[in-house]
């Protein structure tokens, strides 16, 4: 007689396993819920669930507040706090600060590990461009590429498109 086997609660039928969050990317849900729900706290960085989908980092600079080591200890994946050099609000600060005062910056982030900052330049920019980026920055600045920012979408086809209301 066949042994009947229950699906598994993120699968059943027409669904791909790797389209469904592993236990990572839910723990790092769960901890981004925390740090957003507790703005109090300067030294938030962010979690970061790596390629493998099973790693969850959560950068933090200064002292990691008891009550996310607390969740952290209670979520069924081990989570590792590293050290970060800059809080989330530090790095938006100063990639606010760069796209202000630099008009060859299309685009500027965090790095994912709060080391400082990344940047795109249009491909207009200047030769001197990137030094003058670097120079003008208090946070350390990583060139991430050259290119310019293009529509997701072609806006003439988007006239007529009620599927977004």
């Amino acid at each position: 007689m066949a042994r009947y086997r229950a699906p598994d609660a993120d699968s059943g039928p027409g669904i791909d396993p790797a389209l469904c969050p592993t236990w990572a990317e839910k723990a790092g849900c769960k901890l981004g819920e925390w740090i957003a729900e507790h703005p109090d706290h300067g030294g938030a960085g962010g979690v970061r669930v790596l390629k493998d989908r099973k790693t969850v980092l959560v950068y933090w600079k200064g002292s990691v507040p008891a009550g996310l080591r607390s969740l952290a200890a209670r979520l069924p994946v081990q989570v590792t706090f590293e050290r970060a050099a800059y809080s989330r609000a530090e790095l938006t600060a100063a990639v606010l600060a760069v796209m202000d005062h630099n008009p060859d910056v299309s685009a500027a982030g965090s790095e994912p590990d709060y080391s400082g900052i990344s940047v795109v330049l249009s491909s207009k920019a200047k030769a001197d461009a990137f030094a003058h980026v670097k120079a003008t920055s208090s946070v350390p600045v990583a060139l991430r590429w050259i290119g310019d920012p293009t529509p997701l979408r072609n806006t003439a086809d988007m006239a007529g498109d009620s599927s977004c209301s």
